[in-house]
């Protein structure tokens, strides 16, 4: 919460010093919450899988644990590849719900391709 704060006052600062407002000034210190982010996310799930006792359910959360590499080296691709859906997206759902979807998606197109490219031998070392 304090980064974020931080975050918060240094983006403040710079609309004041440069007198603009955009996305490169809005952007510009976001990726100092990354890491915390990341293991704020990592934390969460793994106090969650700690907690639910289905087995089936604990299943799933490793298989798709197992694929995350594999989605990190994908998901450019998909990015781009799905931009116009996103596009689509937004003049019919709120752009913060649009993101949502379109993250989602490419997340589990991403985590499916992993997923069966991992059953090929060979590959499932690299992934």
């Amino acid at each position: 919460m304090i980064l974020i704060e931080i975050v918060m006052i240094l983006t403040s600062f710079n609309i004041l010093l440069t007198k603009r407002v955009d996305e490169e000034i809005y952007a510009k210190f976001f990726p100092c919450c990354e890491m915390v982010s990341s293991l704020s996310v990592y934390s969460i799930i793994t106090d969650l899988s700690k907690k639910i006792k289905n087995e089936k359910i604990k299943s799933i959360i490793k298989t798709i644990g197992s694929c995350v590499f594999g989605v990190y080296l994908l998901h450019i691709i998909f990015l781009a590849l799905l931009r116009p859906c996103f596009e689509g997206m937004k003049n019919y759902l709120p752009v913060f719900l649009s993101i949502w979807i379109y993250i989602l998606f490419i997340f589990l197109i991403c985590a499916i391709i992993t997923y069966l490219l991992k059953k090929i031998p060979g590959i499932r070392k690299l992934l």
